[in-house]
């Protein structure tokens, strides 16, 4: 029905908006470990990242459809 795609939409929305929040927050947290020098820790922050931004955007082109 036509109400629950709309009302699956805004949850998507809602949960977009979260990732991409966290997707924020994790970018600065990469930038300060890259000052401190914890090369290790940013190899693994940035594959979480990666993956982060790939969700974001599989759940846009959801929305999308």
């Amino acid at each position: 029905s036509p109400t629950s795609h709309r009302r699956r939409k805004d949850l998507q929305g809602s949960q977009i908006e979260r990732l991409k929040r966290d997707s924020k927050e994790l970018k600065h947290y990469i930038k300060k470990q890259e000052k401190k020098g914890d090369s290790n820790l940013v190899y693994k922050l940035r594959a979480k990242y990666e993956y982060l931004n790939s969700r974001i955007s599989e759940v846009e082109l959801d929305i999308a459809i």
